[in-house]
Order: C-alpha cells, then structure tokens, then sequence
C-alpha cells in the first residue's frame, strides 16, 4: 500500500464513504452444491494468445482456463464461487491479469501463468465495476474501463501493476466543456509501440437499451489526450452502425474491430495505411443493447505472428486468417465443477381464511395521544391505543384517506377518491354521525390539517383529470395548488403552487403552514405566500442518479426544533441547528440518529411534539422525545408497540360449477405440455378443482351450476411472473384498476410484481383477495432493495429483511444492484435463512447474472447475456434451478419486442381492449412507437436460447413487464413460439413455469384437483395456433366464471 493511498473511497449517489478493503478478504458465502459436466461449447470466452503464441487464456462461467492454440484439454487455473474474468498475459508470459470479486467488490488482480501466487492490485470495496483490462506492451502499467452506475458512463482508468494501487483516470467521462454529455470509453488497446491506445468511444447520447448508441473507434494519445477518431459510427437505413471492440496486429499496420449493421455483427479489417475496409468474420450477436460489463464482444485476439485472429462463436474457438478469412476450429474440452451457493426457493404461503391487512396508512394521533386515526383496506377507522377493537369511521364501501385531527380532538377531515366522480374533502365527527363535505369541485385532494385556530383546512390539490390520465404514480411528488378553505364554507383560496408532497403541518408561527416542495419543507405564509425553506435533509439516492438524493419525507417538529425524515425506507431524526440548511443523513454533522433499522412506512409526530411515532405494516411504534438513544435503531426496541388488526371477508366463492364437454390442456406434465384430454368435464367447488374426468363420469347433482363448453379448449389461467402494476394509485386509493381488469379479460389470472412501484400494491393485493377490487391475482416482492440501503454488514439485511417477511407478509423478495458481491451474497443468504424466494436482476450484465446463479438466487429477472448461450451457460443455468423470466417486450439485450407486435396487431383499434383500456393509454403506448427495421431486433434469438435452457430441464417462466396490460403477456407468448418453441412449451413457460417461478406452484400453474380453479376456456385450440389463446370464451378466477368482453360473472349458462 502506498503511503499516500486513500484510506476510503468517497461515497456516490449520497451513501457514506467506503473504507479500502484489506488483502485477504474473501466472500462470505459456503458453496453447498457443485455442477460439474463436460462441455466442448463455451460462452462468450474472453480470449488472450500468450506472448510466445502458444497458449490462450480464457474464462468461462467465471473461471479461467489454458488452452493450447492447438487445442486440446483446457486447464482450470481458479475455482470456487468467485467470478474471474477477462483475463491476459502480461507481455512477459510470466503474469495473467484478470478481474475477481473475490474479496467481495470487483478489484483488479494478478497471478503466475501456472494459477498460483494470487495477489490483488487494487483494494476497492465499495462496488466498482471494471471491463476489459489490458496491459501496457511495457508491462509497467495497466488500462482498464470502470462503469459508473450514477452516471450510466464508461471511463478510462490507468493502474500500476503493485499491490495496493489504486488507479487514476486517464479518459474522463465529463466533458472539458463542462456540458453534460459523457464521453465513454470502453475495450481500450494498447497500439504495439505502447504511444497511443485505440477504443470505442461513444459521446454523442449516452449508452442505452432501448436503441443502438453510436459507438465509434477513437484513437487516443494517453500523453497529450489528442484523440483522433477513426472509424466513426454510421448509419445504415435507418439503424444506427455502432463500431467496438478494436485490436491492432502486432505490426501495427491493421485494426480489427467489432461492427453491427443491419442486425448482423461482424469483424471489419481496417489498413491503417490505406483505410482500406473489408469485412472479415460473422461473429455471435453483440451486447450492446445490453450492460456492457464484459464490453460488446468477448475479447478476441491476433495469433502472435499477426496472421490470424482467434475468436469465441457459436460455442466454438475459431482461428480466422487475416488474409483470406480461411477458418480453423481449435478443438476443445473443458472440465466445468462449478460451486454454488443453496437455491433460495421457497414455497409461498397460501393465506387461507379472513383477509387481514398488511397496512395501515397515513396513520395520524390524536391531540390527546389515546386515538389513532389511519386508513386500512380504503376505509377510514379509529384505533382506542389503551385497548379493543379498531372501528370505521364511515359506513362500508364508503373510502377515506388522509386523516387529520382538529386541535380539539372533535372532528376529523380527510378526502374521498374515486375515478369517476373524483375527489373531495370532508370533514365528520369522529364517530362518523356528521360528515359532510368541504370542497365545493371536484379534485384530487390530499392531506388536510387544520389551521391552529381550528377555522380552516389546509390541503393539497391539483386536477382530477390530471391523475386519471396519469399511468405510473411514483412517489408523493406532484404539481399542485396549496389551498386553504375555511369551515364557514366562505371560499376557498390558493395561496401557493408548485411541486409539493407529504402532509402540511404547523410548528410555532401559527401563520405559516410547513409542506416539503423540491428545496425541503418550505413555510408558507398563509396570508401572502411568503416563502422559506425551514429545513431540507438528504441521504443516499438510486443507483443511477449522481448525488445525494432529498428525503422521501420531512416533518418539522411542533415547536421547530428537530425533523423527521424518511429515506430509504428507514426513519431519521436530526436537530435543526441552523434554519435553511441542508443536513446529510448519510455524513451528519449534528445530532441525528436513524430511529429504525428494520423499517418505517408513515410517522409522526405527536400534538405536543414530545412523541414520535411511526407504522410498519399494520403494526404502530410510539416513543417519547426525551428517551429516544441516539444509537442506530434501538428506538425500534426502545418504542412501545400496537399491533393493529383489519380483517375482511376473504373473496371464496361458495358452491359447484360443473365444466362438461371440454378438451382440458393440463399442464400437468412438463415432458408432455401438448397432452389434452379429450371431452373431459371439471368440477369446481369453492373455489378450487375438485376433479377432473372422462365426461358423463362427474353427476350433476342439484345447486350445481353446469357450464356446457363441449369442443372448448380449457387451459390454466396465465401467470405473468414479471408484472409492475403502473396504473395503481399511490397511497389515496382506486378501486376501479382498469390494468388489472384487461389481464384477467385476456386470460391473464396471475400477476407477480417483483419490485412493486410503493407498499400500496400490498393493500391491492389484500382488496383483490378479499373481492373488493376486480382483476387478477396480485403477488409482490414489494418494493425491490435497492443499494441505496447502503448495507456495511449482514445484520442490517436481516432486519431489513424482516420488514418484508414479519411486516409485509411477502413470500418473495427482489434484490437489485443491492451492492457488491459480498452484499449480494448477505442477501441471498439471509432471505434463504428466514425463507423468502428471492430473485433478482442482472441490469442484463453476464456477469451480475451468473454470480446470481452462483449465489442461489431463486430467479433472475430479464435476459442474461450473451444472446446466444452455448452449452456451457446452458447447463449451468438448467441444473441450477435458478428461473429465468425473459420480458422479451421491453429490454432484454435487444430492442422492445412490442413495438414488433404494437405495429403488427394494430392494437389501437382492438375493440376489446380499447374497452377496457383508455383511449389516453393507447394513444401514449401506441401512436408514433419508435421505427426499427426487423433486422435490429433479436427477442427470437434471446428466445431460443432460452429455449435450450427449458429443454435441458431448467426453469424458464414468462412475463412480459407490464408496459401494455394484457394484451403484453399474450404478445410475450407468441414471441416465445416465434423464437422456435412449440405453443405447449410455450404454454408450460406461461403456466407451470410461471408458477414454479413466483414459488405458488402447489396452488397454480395446472388443472389438477385441490388447486386453485383459475383457467380460461378457448373457443380454438392454442396447441395448433398459439394466437388462439386470444379466442376466449370464458375466464375464470378463483371459481368465479367472467365473460371475457366485460368481465360479467357468467350465471351458467348452457349456451355455448
């Protein structure tokens, strides 16, 4: 270590700073299974010739191997569950460098040719990400691109090949100019004179998913920074051609580089004299629609005379000539023994019996401290916290939200909503008797306080009409009036507009009401609008926005002395020392402690400011001020605790349905998805498959309903096991979803949300269980943990953790980009020891999904990279047991495959969903969709691997995001079958591997007795056409038969 190496790495996106790691750190998880097989197919090998041209070094499934370039029996030179990649030899012969997460972040490492004598260069422990290192000819330094999540960049860093350096930036990503445009940097080589460094380089736009980046060749004088470029990005038609990957010969005199045009990607030669241009190789498709954490192509590299060019393609090795493009395969084996970490499923749990409310919301004390007020299930209730039962405030089917207390404890207001008539305040005596309403127009009302004179309301508005046509509510932030209407109904009178959120309160200036607006909570002078920013707290932010990120939340204190402020999910309490400043949650520099470690959902204060409280769940925290120990989360022990219980009558439909006459696709087999049984009649009762047999066998016996489907199709209902739920409301609630209407209208029974928009899809998830809400079932990790959690030990996941399992009563967890490898792992490995499935996302990185594989994750969400997966992938992934969910309709290392299926199926003018869906919607989703030629779309070619996977015996599941309700998921599984796999496997992927996907296959997934009856019924057969399961004649959910057109409970009917 250099004496004037750093001690920590500064913190990004407003987390704490990161102490440097130290030698011989080692990840924290026990591999406790092993696959081990024999494969001559190899994934995206990163391949490196040695100096005296007689070996390669390569890596595959994160190990690196040796390789005569004659070929042969590859040799294993590291093991275990760390990932090493993209390794080469130092100009010596003697050292391969590479890069680990062996000590638990990405760090840079050397060791001998043989394997042996380990050593780490760089000691980073935060979580970098470094692409493809190279060595300086001289062997005296080392280049190597770091990406920065925050800045969604790629940057050119210089290292020193010593233990302990810690690297410089040699090509920045921000601009000389100061102007926001990143300049990214990636697959830098050395020219063979060690003088200049060729490399992709893109800085016009920044790296995207969603539509092809113009990557160029730039060359680069690391001494001067002159840069030259060299073969700029080009255009063909309309696509863009991005250019990657460069290489020059040994002699210098050519440069070989990655292309992509017209959806084919190729190696192009470029005399560096002449310019002269010619193309020299198809190679397997590209990742530059992907996360280019192991660059767009694999490492490829020139044999030592300079005369050919070794590559990794179709699972194969191949030695190309430069000259005439001759090919010659170099045969080879490997030996795979991978070790993993234990597979993190678990089967869900059924709740069975009333439903019982996962949340209170917007919970609110009473001015004498003894009565809570709070939301449960859409229905205001009061909760008597010395004891008994919590009552309604308002008669059933009635809703109310946000309440608030006058200072004399003798009424209440709050606001109603609905889609169709709107929203209003309201104010009523807390006994419910008196109500009446407030407003005189129609709005979308939030948050009403008195003022402390106890003669007006306060509270936040802006258009009805706004928030209807408004698709993904996110956060409590909108455009909005503040308003203050008096009790005399003498008119009401905005005295201040902008973005504003969370609940308006009072501290010791009775004449200004305190609300959070973009600069912090901001006092307002009631009379004139008069405005200050009292206070404004900031904290650790998402993993792509740079810098600190303000509080979810704020709340000032009744006498002005101290703040409440959410972030991450967890409650803080800091002084306000000096009026207008902002505190850093994350590097404070006066009191402050952060209250829980497990989780806060609302809080509080009390009238006399000398409690704080806050809700989890359905559960109530209380602490008094003056006991509170400012030591990180010991109020949750310290805070005395109500548990608050609201239960409804769980949705079960009583009696018997009797099906006859139907052809019945089961899905019960995997190895025979296409089996039908043949006029076969199902029986329901209550709710569930009581038996299925040859027609005629099951007698109709009296008060059973019988259903004549003879020559239908009956089919399990779907399960889309990747589903965000957009069109929700946040916190003040809608009943009428019409996103969840239009699935269960196109077949769609199950969704699973991994990574829900905000805790209120668990209320919806309580609604639709107990039949208050129309629509599919509704499953959810709830909000996904992010690494703005900043976790530094696996105690802290644990009771974050927690809240999930104990709090929220989830079965299944999403983790995504939580932190390092070492902070992956303590997911995984806590979530498995209190037995959530949890799945995760690879940010469509070969490497973050692999590791995820390694570390036992239950499922990884999106495509893996590469596009074309060999058998070495291949079998790791279907012995594994880990899932794979596609969403071939958005991102999935290629463009969105909707916008195939939106031009396609006309899908503005379908009449049946245009029926359920409005017309706001489909204009936004399907006018002006952006233009590609077919030919830049690869969701067929990401489906055929996967459907390597699924023949192999692993799990593939089916979802299709969200982003066109309904109709998405049918469109995800025609891709499937367009992609090469039958309409059963298909059907399977969108049935039983969806459900063993989400965990709930003892419940879903097939037509087979004690499950739960949710199917749809087919006019055609899907098994000959797979757009056939568009052709519905029935839908049922949970016993209950809809019409598909309008999703009227048939009354059974005979009638075909």
């Amino acid at each position: 270590m250099f004496e004037d190496a750093p001690s920590a790495t500064a913190g990004i996106t407003g987390k704490r700073d990161k102490l440097l790691g130290k030698p011989g750190q080692a990840l924290p998880m026990q591999p406790v299974r092993a696959i081990s097989f024999d494969t001559d197919e190899g994934s995206l090998l990163s391949l490196d010739v040695s100096p005296k041209g007689d070996m390669l070094v390569l890596d595959m499934l994160g190990d690196i191997y040796t390789l005569p370039v004659t070929g042969g029996k590859s040799m294993r030179l590291t093991s275990g569950m760390a990932f090493d990649g993209q390794p080469v030899w130092s100009p010596d012969g003697e050292t391969i460098l590479f890069v680990s997460d062996r000590s638990g972040a990405e760090n840079l490492w050397l060791m001998d040719a043989d394997g042996n004598n380990l050593r780490q260069i760089s000691l980073y422990d935060d979580n970098p990400v470094f692409i493809s290192p190279e060595w300086a000819p001289d062997g005296q330094s080392i280049i190597v691109t770091r990406y920065w999540a925050d800045r969604n960049a790629y940057e050119l860093w210089q290292f020193l090949p010593i233990v302990g350096d810690m690297g410089e930036v040699l090509r920045s990503t921000r601009a000389e100019n100061g102007s926001d445009t990143s300049i990214n940097s990636l697959g830098a080589r050395f020219s063979p004179d060690g003088n200049t460094i060729y490399l992709a380089s893109l800085s016009e736009g920044d790296p995207e998913f969603n539509a092809l980046s113009a990557w160029g060749i730039t060359r680069f004088d690391p001494e001067t920074g002159e840069e030259t470029v060299i073969v700029p990005a080009g255009v063909e038609g309309e696509s863009t051609v991005p250019s990657f990957r460069p290489a020059i010969s040994p002699d210098g005199q050519y440069l070989v580089f990655g292309e992509r045009r017209e959806g084919v990607t190729q190696l192009k030669v470029k005399h560096l004299g002449s310019s002269v241009l010619r193309t020299l190789a198809e190679i397997d498709p590209d990742m530059i629609l992907a996360g280019l954490t192991n660059d767009a192509i694999a490492r490829y590299d020139f044999s030592s005379d300079g005369k050919a060019i070794y590559v990794n393609r179709q699972g194969r090795i191949d030695r190309v000539m430069l000259k005439s493009g001759e090919v010659h395969t170099v045969p080879f084996t490997a030996d795979v023994s991978q070790k993993l970490g234990p597979l993190g499923r678990h089967p869900a749990i059924i709740e069975e019996g009333p439903v019982r409310a996962r949340l209170i919301q917007s919970p609110e004390l009473s001015p004498d401290g003894k009565t809570l007020a709070f939301t449960a299930l859409g229905r205001l209730f009061l909760k008597a916290l010395d004891g008994g039962q919590p009552q309604p405030v308002r008669p059933p089917g009635v809703t109310g939200y946000h309440p608030s207390w006058s200072e004399d404890g003798a009424a209440l207001a709050f606001v109603s909503w609905s889609k169709e008539a709107g929203g209003d305040v309201w104010i009523a005596t807390p006994d419910g008797r008196f109500a009446r309403t407030l407003s005189s127009d129609s709005a979308f009302y939030t948050h009403p306080v008195f003022t402390p004179d106890g003669r007006s309301i306060v509270v936040v508005r802006s258009p009805a009409e706004t928030r209807r046509r408004t698709y993904m509510e996110y956060g409590q932030w909108r455009e909005a009036e503040l308003v203050l209407m008096p009790l005399d109904g003498s008119g009401a009178r905005v005295f201040a507009t902008g973005r504003m959120g969370g609940t308006p309160h009072f501290a010791s200036n009775p004449d200004e009401v305190l609300i959070n607006t973009g600069d912090g909570v901001e006092a307002i002078s009631l009379a004139d609008g008069a405005r200050r920013v009292v206070t404004q707290a900031v904290g650790p932010g998402w993993y792509f926005s740079e810098g600190s990120a303000a509080a979810d939340d704020l709340r000032v204190s009744p006498d002005g002395q101290w703040a409440l402020a959410q972030i991450a999910q967890q409650l803080h309490l800091y002084r306000i020392a000096i009026p207008g400043e902002v505190f850093d949650l994350s590097n404070p520099t006066g009191m402050h402690v952060q209250l829980t470690n497990i989780g806060a959902d609302y809080f509080g204060w009390s009238e006399d400011g000398q409690d704080i409280y806050w809700s989890l769940g359905a559960t109530l925290r209380r602490i008094r001020l003056e006991d509170v120990a400012f030591e990180r989360g010991s109020a949750e022990t310290g805070a005395s605790r109500v548990d608050i219980a609201i239960m409804a009558e769980r949705d079960r439909p009583k009696g018997r349905v009797l099906l006859i006459g139907a052809n019945v696709v089961p899905m019960s087999d995997r190895a025979a998805p296409g089996t039908v049984l043949v006029n076969h009649d199902i029986l329901i009762e209550n709710g569930r498959i009581a038996r299925i047999a040859q027609a005629g066998e099951i007698g109709a016996e009296d008060n059973v309903l019988v259903v004549d489907v003879s020559g239908a199709y009956v089919i399990p209902g779907l399960i889309d096991a990747h589903y965000h739920v957009a069109d929700i409301r946040r916190d003040v609630l809608d009943f009428d979803v019409w996103g969840l209407k239009a699935n269960l209208a196109f077949g769609v029974t199950t969704l699973f949300d991994p990574s829900s928009l905000s805790i209120d899809m668990l209320t919806y998830q309580d609604l639709i269980e107990a039949g208050d809400v129309v629509g599919s079932r509704l499953f959810t990790t709830g909000p996904a943990i992010f690494d703005f959690n900043d976790f530094r030990s696996k105690d802290e996941v644990v009771a974050v953790l927690r809240r999930y399992r104990d709090y929220y009563r989830v079965s299944n967890l999403k983790q995504y980009r939580t932190g390092n490898r070492r902070v992956r792992q303590w997911v995984a490995e806590a979530a498995n020891e209190i037995g959530l499935s949890a799945t995760t996302e690879g940010a469509l990185s070969y490497r973050f999904g692999l590791t995820a594989i390694l570390d036992g994750f239950s499922g990884v969400e999106h495509g893996i990279p590469p596009i074309d997966q060999q058998r070495d992938f291949v079998e790791l992934l279907a012995r594994s047991g880990t899932s794979s969910t596609l969403t071939l309709m958005i991102t999935h290392g290629g463009l969105p495959a909707d916008r195939v299926f939106i031009a396609r199926e006309d899908a503005f003018n379908n009449e049946k969903y245009a029926s359920f869906v409005p017309e706001w919607f489909r204009e936004m989703r399907f006018r002006n969709v952006p233009a590609a030629p077919l030919c830049d779309y690869t969701f067929g070619k990401v489906g055929a691997s996967s459907l390597r996977v699924h023949r192999a015996g692993g799990l593939v599941g089916l979802g299709a995001h969200g982003d066109v309700p309904g109709l998405g998921t049918q469109w995800e599984i025609q891709a499937y079958v367009e992609s090469g796999w039958t309409p059963g496997e298909a059907l399977w992927a969108a049935t039983m591997g969806s459900a063993r996907t989400i965990a709930r296959d003892t419940a879903l997934g097939s037509l087979e007795t004690g499950k739960f009856a949710d199917l749809v019924i087919l006019n055609t057969n899907p098994l000959a056409d797979i757009r056939n399961t568009l052709d519905i004649r029935y839908v049922m959910k949970n016993g209950r038969l809809y019409q598909p057109e309008t999703l009227a409970e048939a009354d059974g009917a005979a009638s075909q």
